[in-house]
């Protein structure tokens, strides 16, 4: 009977922590954003708030930017030359340099050297 309890409380406690450290992987696409700001703004407010207090209210959060594409390849675009974005989805081909769009995505951190706000998991919402 021991065997038996012990059996049951090792499987259990080994399938609470399997599926404990193997989340499902979060749905950008269908979050909504917690905060809506330009690519501007979401730099100024980085250099003006100190490092941990930037990252513990913003770092893995979903937040919308809107800017001007300064650069893009297939899988990324940056906004305003300070903003980098991870695209979930290859670029259309309707996107041009100087143009508007919106964004949403993961707040993954800042690249200190190059000095960009860095987002993942990015979709194109105009």
């Amino acid at each position: 009977m021991r065997k038996w309890i012990l059996l049951v409380l090792i499987l259990g406690l080994g399938l609470s922590s399997y599926f404990y450290l193997f989340k499902g992987h979060r749905d950008i696409a269908s979050e909504k954003a917690e905060v809506t700001m330009t690519a501007i703004q979401l730099q100024e407010l980085y250099k003006k708030t100190p490092n941990n207090v930037f990252e513990n209210t913003y770092l893995n959060k979903t937040i919308e930017v809107t800017g001007r594409v300064s650069s893009f390849e297939p899988k990324q675009i940056t906004l305003n030359r300070v903003i980098f974005c991870q695209l979930s989805d290859s670029l259309d081909a309707h996107i041009n340099i100087g143009s508007n769009i919106n964004i949403k995505g993961r707040l993954i951190g800042y690249d200190e050297l190059l000095e960009e706000v860095k987002l993942d998991q990015c979709y194109i919402l105009n």
